[in-house]
């Protein structure tokens, strides 16, 4: 994907100040984790959101209900989900009492 991730990435996050993140996931399951298939992007995702003053997670409807073997973080840990998924009222009602903050996007 063109991403350094590894020790040496992880090192720099010590050093580095984000003001605004903007990050993507390759998976987010049916109880709103973000997923991803390495430890080591896990580790270093979870660090720029942790680093970041805000951090916004933008994914597209295809992204959800998917599983991969290493959780980043939750949807609830991004100031804001850009997204162009439609969810269910279930959905929403989860989303409301875990005080997600969603900015809906249409394609």
């Amino acid at each position: 994907t063109g991403s350094i991730c590894g020790s040496f990435a992880n090192q720099m996050m010590n050093y580095v100040q984000i003001g605004i993140a903007f990050m993507g996931a390759m998976s987010i399951d049916q109880q709103f984790n973000i997923l991803t298939p390495t430890l080591d992007k896990a580790t270093l995702k979870r660090m720029i959101v942790k680093n970041a003053s805000k951090s916004y997670l933008v994914v597209d409807q295809s992204k959800f209900n998917r599983k991969a073997l290493m959780k980043i973080n939750h949807m609830k840990d991004y100031t804001g989900v850009v997204t162009t998924r439609k969810f269910t009222g279930e959905e929403m009602k989860r989303i409301k009492e875990q005080n997600i903050h969603l900015i809906p996007v249409e394609v």
